[in-house]
């Protein structure tokens, strides 16, 4: 059987209402209009892939915001399916020099691109594109793989991770700036805090240590892991900033259950569940993403 070939791409809006506009591209190659999208590299997770192509296409840095529909259809014998993710400009800089698989980079009113994109998957994707509400990204984080208890002589709070551990969060950093994460919130323990720092340490962005999240405070007094996600969802709320919090394997229902989604799946190290909130702080399409490495 042949293997089902993976691409990702990104439905890019800017302005609202009758100025909404969306991000097109004309492929020379095929001379059609289309939604930006490529091929997902080995080991690649669907969003970054989806952030890297309209990078490579069009010279626009965005952040993902909502995923949609995958489509599903045949090449020749076999099947590829195109993972679709809503997106918005990290900022109006364009990059001059994408690559050449794109001679044409435009922004076209809604109307028209629903009339003149060439395939009807593109318009049914952009159709819903258009309909989501603008949510904000908030991601729960379980700790990557740490060293073992046996093998760790300190306090159990210091535990770091493993060699393996140090691989999946470099991967995770990938994933959280896809989604332009800009708040970080983790339980203080060094295995949380390693998990998120690469990312922290490259975006310059300051990890908000809870010693209420740790495994310890959690056996004492469960409430305080309610409270400190009550603080970090209340501020994602108010600043409408994307967030990202890292937790452990027995605090994790609490602090997905404070989100009241239904989420049967346990989360595997450095693995993720996102949702995206409303304002009014209800969350909605809960996913996961599993680690790369």
């Amino acid at each position: 059987m042949a293997k089902t070939s993976r691409a990702s791409g990104a439905v890019v809006l800017r302005g609202k209402g009758d100025d909404c506009e969306v991000l097109v591209v004309h492929r020379p190659r095929y001379d059609d209009w289309s939604l930006p999208k490529g091929h997902v590299d080995e080991a690649e997770p669907d969003a970054v892939t989806a952030v890297r192509e309209v990078k490579e296409e069009t010279g626009y840095d965005i952040r993902l915001l909502s995923q949609l529909r995958a489509i599903h259809y045949q090449v020749k014998k076999r099947s590829k399916v195109v993972t679709w993710w809503l997106g918005e400009l990290v900022s109006d800089e364009q990059d001059p020099n994408h690559d050449d698989e794109t001679d044409l980079i435009e922004w076209w009113p809604i109307g028209k691109a629903i009339r003149k994109m060439t395939y009807d998957d593109d318009v049914k994707v952009l159709v819903e594109g258009v309909r989501s509400p603008r949510m904000i990204p908030f991601l729960i984080i379980r700790h990557a793989k740490a060293l073992g208890r046996k093998n760790w002589d300190g306090k159990d709070k210091m535990r770091p991770l493993n060699k393996r551990g140090d691989k999946q969060a470099t991967a995770l950093a990938q994933l959280l700036k896809a989604f332009g994460i800009t708040t970080l919130a983790s339980s203080s323990a060094e295995r949380c805090m390693a998990t998120l720092r690469p990312y922290a340490q490259s975006s310059g962005i300051e990890i908000k240590a809870y010693d209420e999240l740790t495994e310890p405070a959690f056996e004492k007094d469960p409430r305080g892991a309610e409270w400190a996600m009550s603080q970090i969802r209340g501020q994602a709320i108010d600043s409408r900033q994307p967030t990202a919090i890292c937790g452990h394997r027995p605090v994790l229902p609490t602090m997905i259950e404070f989100l009241e989604i239904e989420f049967d799946h346990t989360l595997e190290p450095a693995e993720l569940l996102y949702v995206n909130i409303y304002e009014q702080g209800e969350a909605t399409n809960p996913n996961y993403l599993p680690p790369e490495v």
